[in-house]
């Protein structure tokens, strides 16, 4: 059997299974996507998700490409007449049994195009599943971005084309890698403009975003709330160091150094009881009317999502921006780590989720706290209730919580970030009632799985380690998930 026959064979036999599944997915669609209400999973059916297919099927095809030739190479090799560098040379563009290599070509070509197609059928059983395929594919573009490389691959394919073709004209000699670079040029041309290259290839790295630390518009920034505008402590304020080491281990496997770690200023009137000025702004505090009673039913008996809109958005009364000043160093830190590590722009909230969900700040319930056990109510039964949402600088001083105040904080970084967020809580499956607290980020990229009830959102656990954007504990409810602020 000859080296051409084998190709064609292997080609008409990836063309023909890719068309039988993305048969299979267009009859069966509605059965296959009866279970999610999300519709961006619904979008991958569309011609333009199969046109996003291209750039990864053009690497796919560039490692196969290379081992068939390699695979050539040796071949060849084993003949007394190709066995020197010009024998397989000239095998290669003329072919030794009779068969030239233009004969190849459609069937390379074909063989291209069934990659592409399976890689958009794969991506279809991704979505359907709520798991996009494309989030593993992004991070093939980390370190560099697509944004610049697009069009040095796309010129450089072309301009390579070019000689070909005039060599082919002039001489008549085939190339063997003319089907890799046609193809090469084909799905760098559909990428920078039919196939969504701005949402889906253009990674940049983190420096290269645009984010201007707090909001100008409320306060004049100064050194980490360590100051007032003459540059002194302010007065009556005890500056309290806290150190944050990031954890990068975990979701990426990066061994971080001791340098790899975020210094922040909170101050010990602010927190410290009996007297803290700031903490007893917290609406879950609970100071009854006369101003002699804690009792936290008062702030979540009357409405707790009132409440809880009011830590979200940090004591009003920080009169230097402690807080928020202490959210626009973890925000800096942030990308500073991502630039260091070669992470991407998209993963620096993957950074900010991390940094909430780190053991620095330990998981522990609020009836077991002691800056807040305080408030514990003792049922006749002998059961002890509390529920406290701390500020998310109260999080950093305290370096506890439970789940609210985790992702109290975790909703910050992410605001400051300039994210569109949401905390939610979500019932256990079975419950009625909500036994949890976590957040929802808006991706307009579907980058990640979606909340079936909330489409245009991501779910994001933010208690602990190892949760990554989008992935839902399996003991919850997605139905059950309930807006808070």
């Amino acid at each position: 059997m000859t080296i051409n026959k084998i190709i064609w064979i292997a080609t008409l036999s990836l063309l023909g299974l890719s068309l039988l599944l993305f048969l299979f997915r267009l009859l069966f669609r509605k059965r296959l996507l009866s279970g999610v209400a999300d519709d961006a999973a619904k979008q991958v059916f569309n011609f333009k998700e199969f046109l996003k297919m291209a750039y990864p099927s053009a690497l796919l095809y560039s490692l196969l490409y290379l081992l068939f030739l390699i695979g050539l190479i040796v071949y060849y090799s084993h003949s007394a007449d190709t066995a020197s560098i010009d024998g397989i040379r000239n095998a290669l563009e003329n072919g030794s049994d009779g068969i030239n290599a233009a004969s190849w070509m459609p069937a390379l070509i074909c063989f291209f195009l069934g990659i592409w197609l399976t890689m958009h059928i794969v991506d279809m059983d991704c979505r359907s599943r709520n798991r996009p395929f494309a989030l593993f594919l992004k991070a093939l573009n980390t370190n560099t971005g697509a944004s610049t490389w697009n069009y040095v691959i796309l010129v450089s394919s072309f301009v390579i084309l070019v000689f070909s073709i005039i060599t082919l004209v002039s001489s008549h000699r085939y190339y063997i890698c003319m089907p890799l670079f046609i193809a090469i040029f084909v799905a760098m041309l559909t990428n920078i403009f039919w196939g969504g290259s701005n949402d889906d290839w253009n990674v940049k790295k983190p420096s290269q975003s645009k984010w201007t630390p707090g909001d100008d518009n409320k306060h004049v920034k100064i050194k980490a709330g360590t100051q007032d505008s003459d540059g002194r402590t302010p007065e009556g304020k005890t500056p309290v160091e806290l150190t944050f080491r990031w954890n990068l281990a975990k979701k990426w496997g990066i061994n971080s150094d001791s340098s790899d770690t975020v210094k922040l200023t909170l101050y010990k009137e602010d927190w410290d009881e009996p007297d803290s000025q700031l903490r007893k702004k917290n609406p879950f505090y609970g100071i009854s009317d006369d101003g002699t009673t804690m009792n936290w039913l008062f702030a979540i008996g009357q409405n707790i999502h009132q409440s809880a809109t009011q830590v979200v958005g940090g004591p009003d009364d920080d009169q230097y921006q402690s807080e928020q000043d202490a959210l626009d160093l973890i925000v800096q830190s942030a990308i500073d780590i991502a630039d260091k590590y070669g992470l991407a722009d998209f993963e620096v909230p993957e950074l900010l989720l991390s940094f909430s969900q780190s053991d620095e700040i330990k998981y522990n319930e609020d009836q077991n706290s002691a800056p807040i056990n305080k408030f514990n109510i003792t049922d006749a039964d002998g059961t002890q209730r509390l529920e406290y949402f701390r500020f998310a600088a109260e999080t950093l001083y305290d370096r506890e919580g439970d789940c609210d105040c985790k992702s109290v904080l975790a909703y910050r970084l992410l605001k400051t970030l300039g994210m569109d967020v949401k905390l939610i809580d979500i019932c256990d499956k079975g419950a009625s009632t909500p036994t949890h607290a976590a957040i929802m980020l808006k991706d307009d990229t579907n980058r990640y799985p979606k909340c079936t009830k909330y489409p245009e959102y991501t779910y994001c656990e933010a208690t602990s380690n190892g949760w990554r954007i989008g992935n839902i504990p399996e003991d919850f409810d997605p139905l059950s998930i309930g807006i808070l602020a």
